[in-house]
């Protein structure tokens, strides 16, 4: 079986000219970015990288990111993608625990253009480490999971019977940290297919994609179940969506193959699929792809009988286990008892309950322990509960949406802030670990045997964590409340109360985007004005939210542009990115050309934002 690294090679060479990526208008061919990787490999091994160490990426979405995969793959090494959104103290316990030498992150990248590329490069052997995905954990930090190329090659060819193609335009709208991403980059580009990358504020702007499906015709893409709720059902060029990672419910389209992918971490991706055909409350996670086998057993380890709840437990190729925590790795993955051949020697414990239906297909029924999925992303109680406060206790709940969301519920000897205790977390934690509700009680309930009573813990109001009430007075301000008061189910909003402290997070800052339409908000205005009265008043047309720049002689590229520079250091011959323009006046119109020209110079003095090179 060809490794990862060699197919896109072949690719590359087999179709150089055709784009590969698309990112804020900028187009990447699969052999630029082959170059661009092979750039990137040189710079690790003269570094030092080597087989089985760990490298994690900290990059804005982009060109550097994709290439960075393939960079520290093809320098014989093993990466670990994280987001720049990761508080700063995770970062760091991850480096710490993958035992990474260093990060790629921007300023490793620095001059990366003019790195010079070597003659060889490593041998890649499918027993080698290729990739580490960090979740969350138990034991109040995040665990790794490291997969070898055997696994990881075999979860982007399995995922071929249902992914992008050779001909398919795929919209890249999920996160690059999250092993999803084989599915989303990996697959696509496996298969030669064109693959558009939103921005990190773009991919939450359900809008934003709506629009960017019909002007770029894209054909497939992975959508989480929330962000595919708010998109609208209508026939357009997208025809392949999979979505999961959470229970799907109430979703369905008679114009696009609509799939529940169901998968862990620990699988690298995508096990089981089943395409929607209907809505369904409780759509069925289906059968097993190919390579891997799912049986439900009991407490005993015994297969439960049709129609049986069980846990569901899959064998096939998967991770070696997770990083320095063997007593885990041994009691997730065991030998499978009902084994046949060498493909099925392993078996992991899901925890997730389950039963067949009918017809064979496997349904998801709920949580053998206390971890959940918000937005498809795994969130371990314990690991939220030991950074909340000393005392503390986290429970998920399910909203009148269906979105599964978790509270937090804390004792202390005197009254804590609730933005405190938040600034803190976000230190720790990305958004979707955070409590919507921080609940301080007197105590915890118990049971009657002195144990905590999980089940007397009550789901919040959003009206508890209501200011003085003000009412609305402007048509906007009564049109944000009403919003506020249907999405957050609070009755009588005012002008004051925060959409965040009622309970508003970044799904449904989408969905607040899709009831206020008409007033073009995108996500990062909701997360900056967070009240009716601060949305009212700054709605509307394109007037924006101001920006305090620090002016300087010189700024540094942004991404877009680094994207631009790249490509033309690839390709110097290339007059892709040279557009000259004239513009021509009418004699009637009386132009003044100094002043004409005097006015630019001035509004280049005005912005010195607009002055922008490749170092400063």
């Amino acid at each position: 079986m060809q490794n990862f690294v060699e197919r896109f090679a072949q690719m590359a060479a087999m179709h150089p000219e055709k784009a590969a990526l698309v990112w804020q208008g900028q187009t990447m061919t699969y052999a630029g970015l082959e170059n661009l990787s092979a750039k990137i490999a040189s710079r690790l091994l003269r570094k030092g990288a080597k087989r089985e160490k760990i490298y994690p990426i900290v990059l804005e979405r982009g060109f550097l990111y994709i290439a960075s995969m393939l960079g520290i793959l093809r320098a014989g090494a093993a990466y670990s993608p994280l987001s720049t959104e990761y508080p700063k103290d995770r970062v760091a316990y991850i480096i710490k625990d993958s035992r990474a030498d260093f990060a790629v992150d921007a300023a490793f990248l620095d001059g990366i253009e003019n790195e010079k590329i070597l003659s060889e490069f490593p041998e890649i052997r499918m027993e080698d480490a290729a990739i580490a995905i960090y979740t969350s954990g138990s034991t109040g930090n995040p665990k790794g999971i490291i997969h070898d190329h055997f696994s990881f090659t075999n979860a982007i060819v399995r995922q071929l019977e249902i992914a992008a193609g050779f001909d398919d335009v795929e919209l890249s709208v999920t996160p690059f940290n999250f092993a999803i991403s084989t599915h989303d980059i990996l697959t696509p580009l496996w298969a030669g297919a064109e693959i558009h990358i939103l921005t990190e504020a773009q991919r939450k702007d359900i809008l934003f994609i709506d629009e960017y499906i019909d002007k770029h015709h894209i054909t497939a893409s992975v959508i989480s179940p929330q962000l595919l709720k708010q998109l609208p059902v209508r026939e357009s060029s997208l025809k392949l969506i999979n979505s999961g990672g959470e229970r799907i419910s109430g979703i369905y389209s008679p114009y696009a193959h609509i799939k529940n992918a169901y998968g862990l971490s620990e699988l690298l991706s995508i096990a089981m699929t089943f395409e929607l055909d209907k809505a369904y409350d409780n759509t069925p996670i289906g059968r097993p792809l190919s390579g891997f086998k799912a049986y439900l057993l009991d407490e005993n380890g015994k297969q439960v009988p049709d129609g049986e709840e069980g846990e569901l437990c899959i064998a096939g190729t998967m991770a070696r286990g997770y990083i320095n925590l063997p007593e885990l790795t041994a009691e997730v993955f065991t030998e499978n008892p009902y084994s046949v051949d060498e493909t099925d020697k392993r078996l992991l414990h899901t925890k997730d309950i389950c039963k067949k239906l009918p017809d064979g297909s496997i349904v998801y029924v709920n949580r053998k322990d206390w971890m959940v999925k918000i937005n498809g992303q795994r969130v371990e109680m314990g690991e939220v509960e030991v950074q909340l406060v000393k005392t503390a206790v986290v429970k998920a709940f399910t909203d009148d949406n269906g979105q599964t969301y978790i509270c937090g519920y804390f004792t202390a000897d005197r009254q804590l802030s609730d933005a405190g205790i938040r600034r803190s977390l976000q230190k720790k934690f990305p958004p979707y670990m955070i409590p919507r509700f921080l609940v301080q009680i007197d105590e915890f309930p118990l049971t009657p045997n002195g144990k905590l009573d999980r089940k007397a813990l009550k789901e919040p109001s959003a009206s508890d964590f209501q200011s003085e009430y003000i009412a609305p007075e402007t048509d906007k301000e009564k049109q944000v409340c009403a919003a506020f008061e249907k999405l957050l189910n609070v009755d009588k909003v005012g002008v004051n109360d925060d959409f965040f402290a009622l309970g508003g997070d970044s799904i449904k800052v989408v969905m607040l985007q899709e009831e206020l339409e008409d007033f073009r908000l995108s996500s990062s205005q909701i997360f900056s004005l967070r009240t009716p009265k601060a949305i009212a008043e700054n709605a509307g047309g394109d007037e924006q939210i101001a920006f305090v720049f620090e002016e300087k002689s010189a700024y540094p590229m942004t991404d877009a542009q680094l994207g631009i520079y790249l490509a033309n250091m690839q390709e110097p011959q290339s007059l892709e990115y040279n557009n000259p323009a004239s513009m021509f006046f009418p004699a009637e119109m009386r132009v003044d050309a100094e002043k004409l020209a005097d006015a630019v110079k001035k509004t280049a003095e005005m912005y010195p934002f607009l002055k922008v090179c490749a170092k400063v």
